[in-house]
């Protein structure tokens, strides 16, 4: 060519054209330059229009538009060559949009577009995604007949209409194309792949195969990449074993990048590693496969190592493999390295030539904190669009920051820049974390502003969850009910709201909605199901729920719910279910142990729950401050408070005392132990106090009666600027219990009237229920109850217990029938209450009741459960049915022996009481005090001294005396009722705290044993002591009294019963009546008579005996005539003192008439007593023959019993002269018996005679 240049040469048209497209093809400007010098110097524009034509194509083709414009403009005549070729070079330059304004351009000026035009203009609109304008192409193409004519064409629009995603209409074209080749065929396969189809384009690879069309490199390449979309690392294999034993392709660098790519994206890094370590040249798509690989798979420092390696091979970067570092970088948040990339782009350029690089680079900058070199690069930015101002917002709310990111938000928008749906979703997100609706509904109404609520399911998840979080629970309810669509998320987000705020109600409802749907539950949707069918003690939902996660295969995957399957059973109480599931879950990290710990706790186990800590430790799982809280508890439901100390020491020397949970169970776990003094020295200590810290301080002190001290705290953390809590109200409440405090109770009751609290807080309700019952305002507790806007099983529970600890057993039982008329399930609180009250009343069928659904709910196995089923059934007497029950349980505890000891011992059953209480030790089972006062009152009831002296022994042996004063008071009641009182005074000096109990036990025993004036000596110097008398007490006085006549004694108790409003209870006026009769001061006995509201049979039977006692027999009878009319139902010892006076007075015809009544009106069956009185008054009116007679018909009685009773009567009455009668007919039954001389001589000196 320079030969040409100097005049060398001959140079003519042919061979300048031939030069210029050989310029063309190497697009060698700098040639191309000189021929055009040549061609202008020679004048060959005006010799040959074809040279034209040839210096615009080169122009075009080396990238001068401008100058191709420039020689096209210049032309005298444009042909479809010239235009064809400006328009190829627009296309070639990615300028599409030019392309076709000249392709209609060229037809306005009449010139027709020839194959090659189309070919362009097809290529054009494949680039630019024009559909529309590609179809009008399609239709001149038809029109002209060049589908038919050239194959070029057909491939190409297939390839423009899948490039396009008009996916059937290309496939269209294909099967119109007659005669199909490689290129059509990877045409389509391409456009599949390039859409997501990748099971298409397989399918088509095959097929092509099938037609005898052999692939070429970039079919492979293709095929190769629709395994990736596909996941089918089979048919990669296959395809990589055919490329193998192909070397064209074996060696071609696109095929084998491909490879790499796809195993790398299959996640077989190690098979892609193989394969480019095999590549002859390791080009930038090579290494940009791998590291891409590296990046996907999530492993970082693999990214790092292979960019270093690239470059060390002197590789240069491109933008994928540098984005792919920066995003390692950011995971790793190596600031350096990335500093040292920025670098590198800052070298090359590629900040500017590529936008995705310079979010990059901001997202790695502000994923690593450093916010300020993030904006620093922002603001670099050629153009600041959408993508980086959200990646800078999502970064500012990954680091806490949200009020900035907001903030950046609000710039953004001022710079009039149109969020995208994750900018609304990282936005909406800042407002739940920081709780700021006010912000949250303004960025709500830009969402539907911009109606984007119903097209962006992920802003409609966004705003469910900003409101629910914000306690806008109705909103959110309104929004889910509007989602067009909604997915797992929205109802996950809807569940956990409501369970959250514990509305079980509406979770059960909207899980059942979202069953009847065909939602298909995700891991948290089973996880939200468990937490709420557990929380209601539903074990066998939780069991079902339980198969289908095993079905699923869930719990190998997701540890979490592995986590929430081992609460839910812990939970409902089946630990030995919870600690299976835990045992068998593939990995266990803190929150597996913590929920199992967590469950022990829960139900009180906190033995179970130090050595379950202990295994923790042993496993090298550090416990948290949740581990470290539970062992605190743990400590205080095991009353070991040395334990406990230990854990503070641990505390502190850790440093955890700056974790305000772990700092506020302290002051708790102190309280609980009632070292009130070390609870505030730890509180006074706390870095930092909040409300809960308060609470557990003011609590401690409620607890132990300190009342008024918690409320002074509470004035003070008032003082303090505190804001009293829903907690603390029921700590208040509490303290006003303990204290008796009823006035600030009420006080506290305004106060959370006035805040509303009452229908934010169910809890509060159930506090002030107990406030009311427990002060026994049982009405007002009533009251409150049926306020609440809505009630919880809780709130049944508290008020079912406050009527039961009223004596208001039966108006329980009611309650609860109501609380199951109303839907509520109970739960193990309530059956457990339910069957104390029905042991309390004897009330078997309630009993039973519960019985049955403990068993349908599968939570009889659960031993306390069972062991409160045996303690009803021993309360109401139902024994056989206790023992089977017993032999049910599968873990037969202390509790359960203790159920069946002291049950058959308060029914009378002491034979069995003390059989069961020795059948324990042979079963390795150890008694505590419940079961040695159960075995106490069996001896005391059978007078078994030498037994009672064995469990002594044993008590004494646990130092049990000291500790436990119902031991105490139990065995002197054993003693004093066995008679032996100096044991008894022996135990009451002993025992450190001398209760009234203590002093009415001792006083009782001397009084059974008729040392009543030693009964009066230690009732006056217990109340010397400042022991006030209890009702017992009195009841025991006022028997001495009666039985020594010690009247003055006498009518003091009366006057401190008045005093104390008791003398109206049946119990104590008949006791009244009876001392006051037994003095002789019948008169004073009438007079409490007639103060008796309704007086019972007892009160008039007292009263009548008084009389004949004192000989005013007429009286006696009158007064027994006028109950008789009174419809008064008499009783047996009505009877025995209506003919005991027929006795004294002689009366035997009135004494036969009252024996007839007795059976015939009245249905009282005859007695020993009443047969003596008779008896005795035949011997005493001389008719002995007549009561021998009499005595001889009674087949129910022996005679002797008969005679000693008449001798008995003798004794009382004086009656010498009938007792030798009873004497001498006694002796000739039995002269063995010693007890008939002794009655006898008692007869002799009561007579003087």
């Amino acid at each position: 060519m320079r030969e040409y240049a100097k005049g060398n040469g001959i140079l003519n048209s042919c061979t300048l054209l031939c030069l210029l497209k050989a310029c063309t093809r190497k697009k060698d400007l700098k040639a191309g330059l000189e021929l055009h010098m040549i061609a202008t110097a020679h004048g060959f524009f005006n010799i040959d229009p074809f040279v034209g034509n040839a210096l615009v194509d080169m122009y075009a083709k080396c990238g001068m538009l401008k100058k191709a414009q420039e020689i096209f403009d210049g032309l005298e005549s444009h042909d479809v060559v010239s235009w064809t070729a400006l328009i190829g070079g627009y296309v070639e330059c990615g300028q599409g949009d030019e392309a076709l304004k000249l392709i209609e351009l060229m037809q306005f000026e009449g010139v027709c577009p020839n194959a090659i035009t189309f070919l362009c203009g097809l290529r054009a609109c494949a680039s630019l995604n024009a559909v529309n304008e590609g179809q009008k192409i399609h239709a001149e193409i038809d029109r002209k007949g060049f589908l038919n004519q050239d194959l070029a064409i057909g491939n190409m629009l297939v390839d423009m209409y899948a490039k396009c995603g008009a996916l059937d209409k290309a496939e269209e074209v294909f099967d119109n194309i007659l005669v199909r080749d490689v290129i059509s065929w990877t045409a389509l396969i391409a456009g599949l792949i390039e859409h997501g189809n990748g099971d298409k384009a397989l399918e088509s690879f095959i097929q092509m195969q099938q037609e005898g069309i052999c692939p070429n490199a970039i079919t492979f390449s293709c095929g190769v990449k629709a395994c990736s979309l596909t996941w089918d690392i089979n048919k990669g294999k296959e395809m990589h074993s055919l490329i193998k034993h192909t070397d064209t392709l074996a060696c071609d660098a696109i095929v084998s990048n491909t490879l790499v790519d796809m195993y790398a994206k299959c996640g077989l890094l190690d098979a892609a590693c193989i394969v480019f370590n095999e590549l002859p040249t390791r080009n930038i798509a090579g290494w940009t496969a791998l590291i891409s690989g590296y990046a996907d798979c999530g492993q970082s420092e693999e990214v790092l190592k292979c960019f270093d390696l690239m470059e060390a091979e002197g590789v240069t970067s491109d933008s994928m493999s540098l984005a792919c570092s920066l995003k390692a970088c950011s995971n790793l948040t190596l600031a350096n390295k990335g500093q040292e990339l920025h670098a590198e782009i800052e070298r090359t350029g590629f900040i500017v030539k590529d936008a995705f690089i310079g979010i990059s680079l901001v997202n790695m900058y502000a994923k690593c904190g450093l916010f300020a070199k993030a904006q620093e690069v922002f603001i670099k930015l050629p153009v600041q669009e959408v993508t980086a101002w959200t990646i800078l917002i999502g970064a500012y709310i990954d680091h806490a920051c949200e009020r900035e990111a907001l903030t950046l938000f609000e710039k953004m928008q001022l710079k009039g820049v149109l969020p995208n749906t994750i900018t609304f979703v990282h936005c909406l997100k800042s407002c739940t974390n920081l709780m700021d609706i006010n912000k949250g509904q303004e960025i709500h109404a830009d969402i539907e502003k911009l109606g984007y609520f119903e097209g962006h399911l992920s802003i409609g998840n966004a705003l469910i969850g900003m409101y629910s979080k914000c306690n806008f629970l109705d909103e959110a309810c309104i929004l889910f009910d509007k989602l067009p669509l909604r997915d797992t998320v929205s109802w996950n987000l809807i569940l956990a709201a409501f369970l959250e705020h514990k509305q079980i109600d509406k979770v059960l409802d909207l899980l059942a909605w979202m069953h009847f749907e065909g939602v298909a539950p995700d891991p948290f949707t089973c996880a939200c199901s468990l937490k709420v069918y557990s929380s209601i003690g539903d074990i066998e939902v939780v069991q079902m729920i339980h198969s289908e996660i095993q079905k699923k295969g869930l719990l190998e995957d997701d540890i979490l719910l592995g986590n929430m399957l081992v609460d839910a059973y812990a939970t409902c109480g089946f630990l030995s279910a919870a600690e299976c599931i835990f045992s068998r879950l593939p990995k266990q990290d803190v929150v597996s142990w913590n929920t199992l710990i967590t469950g022990y706790c829960e139900h009180g186990d906190g033995e179970t729950v130090l050595m379950r800590l202990e295994l923790m430790q042993g496993a090298n799982i550090p416990p948290n401050s949740i581990s470290l809280v539970c062992a605190l508890r743990a400590c205080v439901q095991i009353a070991d408070i040395k334990k406990a100390q230990e854990f503070h020491v641990e505390i502190e020397r850790q440093g955890l005392l700056q974790d305000i949970v772990i700092g506020n169970t302290l002051v708790d776990t102190y309280g609980k132990f009632g070292l009130l003094g070390k609870s505030y020295e730890v509180f006074v200590n706390l870095p930092k106090k909040d409300v809960v810290s308060w609470t557990a301080l003011l609590a401690g002190y409620a607890d132990y009666g300190h009342g008024k001290e918690a409320l002074m705290f509470v004035k003070q953390m008032q003082s303090d600027g505190m804001d009293l809590n829903d907690v603390t109200y029921i700590c208040i409440l509490k303290a006003c219990i303990s204290g008796g405090l009823i006035r600030e109770g009420l006080d506290a009751h305004g106060e959370i009237e006035r805040r509303e609290l009452l229908e934010k807080y169910v809890e509060v309700g159930v506090a002030l229920i107990d406030f009311y019952a427990k002060n026994e305002l049982i009405a007002r507790a009533h009251e409150v109850f049926d306020s609440l806007p809505a009630r919880n099983v809780l709130a049944w529970n508290t008020l079912i217990v406050g009527y039961a600890e009223n004596g208001c057993a039966k108006e329980a039982l009611n309650l609860f029938e109501c609380m199951l008329n109303d839907g509520f399930s109970p739960d193990v609180q309530t059956f457990s209450f339910i069957l104390m009250v029905s042991g309390m009343i004897g009330d078997k069928e309630w009993g039973w009741y519960i019985h049955s659904e403990l068993e349908k709910k599968g939570l009889f196995q659960a031993s306390a459960l069972g062991n409160m089923i045996v303690d009803m059934y021993a309360k109401c007497g139902s024994f056989p049915s206790a023992q089977t029950v017993f032999f049910k349980i599968s873990d037969q505890d202390l509790v359960a022996w203790n159920a069946l000891v002291t049950g058959f011992a308060e029914h009378g059953h002491a034979h069995e009481a003390l059989h069961w209480f020795e059948h324990m030790s042979t079963k390795g089972i150890f008694p505590n005090t419940i079961t040695f006062l159960g075995a106490l009152k069996a001896c005391t009831t059978l007078g078994f001294l030498n037994k009672g002296l064995e469990i002594h022994a044993n008590i004494a042996r646990l130092n049990l005396l000291e500790s436990d004063a119902a031991i105490g008071n139990s065995l002197i009641n054993m003693y004093a009722k066995c008679g032996v009182l100096t044991k008894a005074r022996e135990i009451f000096h002993s025992i450190p705290d001398q209760s009234v109990i203590s002093w009415t036990a001792l006083i009782a025993g001397c009084i059974e044993h008729e040392c009543d004036k030693e009964a009066l000596m230690y009732y006056k110097h217990m109340q010397s002591e400042g022991i006030i008398p209890n009702f017992v007490t009195r009841l025991c006085i006022l028997n001495a009294c009666s039985s020594i006549g010690t009247i003055q004694m006498g009518r003091e108790i009366h006057a401190e019963i008045e005093k104390e409003g008791l003398a109206q209870t049946d119990v104590v006026s008949n006791a009244l009546v009876h001392m006051y009769a037994k003095c002789g001061s019948v008169d004073e006995a009438q007079n409490v008579f007639d103060q008796l509201t309704v007086a019972n049979v007892v009160a008039w039977n007292t009263l009548a005996a008084g009389y004949a006692l004192f000989g005013r027999h007429t009286t006696a009878l009158t007064l027994i005539n006028r109950m008789l009319k009174d419809g008064l139902k008499p009783n047996m010892v009505t009877f025995v003192t209506a003919l005991s006076v027929c006795n004294q007075c002689c009366l035997f015809n009135d004494c036969l008439m009252f024996l007839e009544a007795m059976n015939t009106e009245h249905g009282v069956h005859v007695a020993i007593e009443h047969i003596t009185s008779i008896i005795t008054l035949l011997c005493r009116v001389g008719q002995v023959e007549n009561a021998l007679a009499f005595s001889n018909k009674l087949p129910f009685v022996s005679n002797l019993v008969v005679w000693l009773s008449v001798l008995s009567a003798c004794r009382a009455n004086g009656d010498l002269e009938c007792a030798r009668v009873a004497y001498k007919h006694a002796m000739c039954l039995n002269n063995e018996d010693p007890a008939i001389p002794v009655l006898m001589s008692h007869i002799y000196r009561g007579s003087n005679t």
